[in-house]
This record gives C-alpha cells, structure tokens and sequence, in this order.
C-alpha cells in the first residue's frame, strides 16, 4: 500500500481522504492557497504544502504546482477529490508522466466521458439504454425542431459540457457503461428513470462522487478506501453478489449564493 499521498483539494473532501488514510496508515499532503491557511485539512493532514493565492484557478487548477508538491514531499500519488482537477484528463496524464499514481480513471475513461454527447454514441453501441433524442453535432435550429417534432414535445435540452442534479436510479447498466470505456476505480452513472421502470443513460462522473456518504452508510463500505487500494493494484475487497442495501441516507448540499442575481 502506499505510505503517503497527496491530496490534491480542500475542504470536506480533504478531510474525509485524510480520515480514510490515516485508518490506513498513509501519510498525508495537503495543498492550500492563501485563503485556506488555516483550514481544517492543513491542520489535520501530516504535510501542508502552499500552492499559491487564493484564487482557485492560480492554486489549485495550476497542475504543475501540485505535482511539484507531490514530489517535493516524497508522494506516491495523488488524490483529486472532487472538483478542481479530478476530471481533467491532461492532469491524470500528467501525474503519469511525473511517476505519481493518479487515484481515478484512466485518462482515457475521462476523456471519453468528458461529453455528454460523445459517451452517449459510445454507451449507444455498447448496448446501454439511451434517452430517445437527438445527440449529433450538427445544431442547426431547422435540424434540431425536426428531431424535436419527430421524439415528441416536451423535450429536454441539455449541455453537452453541463451539470447534473438529476436523480439517479441503482440498475446493472451502469457496471456495462464502465466496461465499454475500460473504467477503472469510484464513478458515478446517472440514468434518467420512469415510473414504469424503464431507464436511459445520461452521463457518468468519472470520479468520486460528492455525494459518496450516501452509498457508503447503506452499505456498510469505505468507498475512499477502495480507491485507494485498486489505485495501488489491489482487488476490488467485495464483488458485486457480496454488496447489500440496508436503511435509507439523504445528504442535503447548502448553497450560500442568490439565484436570482446569477448566483
């Protein structure tokens, strides 16, 4: 197992890697900007290594200088968390590159989930339930009402690049998605469901998921845990047949921003 990792996010993410290992008895680097001196994953981890200002987009989204903290602090791998870089393919790459173990997907799952549009014409041909519609690249308004007419009103328009916040539905589906793209380690499938129970693919998250807690209270696993090991090469420590739902989680995100004013 690896004796010390760097994480590469702030916040409650950190915190919760930080947990995980320490259980483990890996070592921990976290990174901060000068906005997060003194914050929680600073204190609690072994090594806090400053990566620059407070703006995000010259701390954390500067790769290169996570890197150079990994290295410098002797860091077998790095953890992305969620956000900043942990869905940025030249990352994983460059992690690669530098001899660090990136604790996610491969580059190349990121990429090809990177799309809305480009993973579902792959999850179409690898036989996943697709949301009746129209996924091309060509976005003239004649073509698009002609295939609106043709799926039946009403329809939903959705960024190739956007967000979620859809719900999501457990289905043996989302296991065939990850093969199709050769995933490996924690990702989420989100499907669209009826009330009927059919379902359709949407889009995959090709990291932990935020709302990780959930799936781990109702079963009983450390999914940070399970990262970390098939990171290192281990086996996956349960199959599927072995995992059960019991009880219900709900987790709530707070927003401190004003929809109204552009949030």
């Amino acid at each position: 197992m690896f004796t010390k990792i760097l994480i590469a996010n702030r916040g409650e993410i950190a915190c919760r890697v930080i947990k995980t290992a320490r259980k483990m008895g890996i070592a921990t680097v976290a990174v901060y900007s000068d906005a997060d001196v003194d914050a929680r994953h600073v204190r609690l981890a072994d090594v806090a290594v400053r990566i620059g200002p407070a703006p995000a987009r010259e701390s954390y989204l500067v790769g290169a200088r996570i890197i150079e903290a990994a290295k410098t602090t002797g860091a077998e791998a790095v953890h992305p968390g969620y956000g900043f870089l942990s869905e940025n393919a030249a990352f994983a790459d460059a992690c690669a590159e530098a001899g660090l173990v990136f604790i996610g997907p491969p580059a190349s799952a990121i990429r090809a989930m990177g799309s809305k549009s480009a993973a579902k014409t792959m999850m179409g041909a690898a036989g996943v339930p697709l949301t009746p519609g129209y996924h091309g690249d060509d976005q003239d308004p004649a073509l698009l009402e002609r295939e609106a007419t043709g799926i039946g009103y009403p329809v939903l328009i959705k960024a190739s690049a956007g967000g979620g916040g859809k719900g999501m539905r457990r289905v043996d589906a989302a296991v065939e998605a990850a093969k199709a793209v050769g995933y490996v380690g924690a990702g989420t499938v989100e499907f669209i469901a009826n009330q009927d129970g059919s379902f359709y693919f949407m889009e995959m998250n090709t990291r932990l998921q935020v709302e990780h807690p959930v799936t781990e209270m109702i079963t009983g696993t450390d999914l940070v845990e399970w990262q970390l090991r098939v990171a290192f090469g281990e086996a996956l420590p349960k199959g599927q047949g072995e995992l059960s739902i019991t009880g219900h989680a709900i987790e709530a995100r707070i927003y401190a921003e004003d929809p109204l004013r552009g949030f």
